[in-house]
């Protein structure tokens, strides 16, 4: 206990910290039948990133969209990066101070061991990930675009929708998957109200814009 209380650990132990923090919340966000998730996949904002791994360079400007494609972000669901990254960030950096203390008889500075802790991480990172992906069909995948929800229906499932004020809504993907978006009215004055069935029609940041089908498609 006083090995995982030290100081030098700090960074590790909040990394593990931050993964229980995540199973917690899942399974909360399953008891009242919601997906944490799909809500961080949605929640977050949109990563294009180049998925063909073995295409051209594309320059620098790229950098960073192309170590999201290395890591498998878009082919594995984000909340299963998150998990491995912070599980392999923590145990990888307590492996290291134990080593430490061990051979030398004491703990390095974390942010000494941070390096290799997380060059060591990416790299398992993306070997689990790409194993995650084996695992799953490709038709049931998780990680697609927000932008094609836009010309769904959406339930309202938590909340009162109204301008200024987004509420939950569940809409389910080409796979059959259900994904929990931030919705408010297109329409100004209007209200979606708890139940409630929408078209989604834009998308603005993270929150997304939807229309009653009675009032506006007939006349639209």
């Amino acid at each position: 206990m006083e090995f995982l209380a030290a100081g030098e650990n700090l960074p590790f132990v909040v990394s593990l910290t931050i993964l229980v923090i995540i199973g917690v919340l899942e399974g909360a966000a399953l008891i009242v039948g919601l997906g944490f998730s799909a809500v961080l996949d949605n929640l977050l904002p949109e990563i294009d990133v180049d998925l063909d791994i073995d295409g051209p360079d594309v320059g620098a400007n790229n950098t960073l969209g192309n170590l999201f494609t290395w890591l498998r972000v878009g082919k594995v669901p984000l909340l299963v990066l998150l998990i491995l990254f912070f599980l392999f960030f923590g145990l990888s950096g307590l492996f290291f101070q134990a080593v430490s203390e061990e051979v030398l008889g004491l703990l390095l500075p974390s942010w000494i061991i941070s390096i290799p802790a997380f060059v060591i991480t990416l790299f398992l990172v993306r070997w689990f990930g790409m194993w995650f992906e084996e695992l799953m069909p490709n038709d049931e995948t998780s990680a697609v675009s927000s932008d094609s929800f836009i010309g769904r229906m959406a339930t309202i499932v938590l909340g009162a929708a109204e301008t200024g004020k987004p509420a939950q809504a569940k809409v389910r993907d080409e796979h059959g998957l259900d994904h929990y978006l931030m919705i408010e009215p297109d329409v100004q004055g209007e209200v979606f109200e708890q139940g409630s069935k929408v078209l989604v029609v834009r998308k603005s940041g993270i929150t997304f814009y939807a229309i009653t089908t009675a009032s506006e498609i007939l006349t639209s």
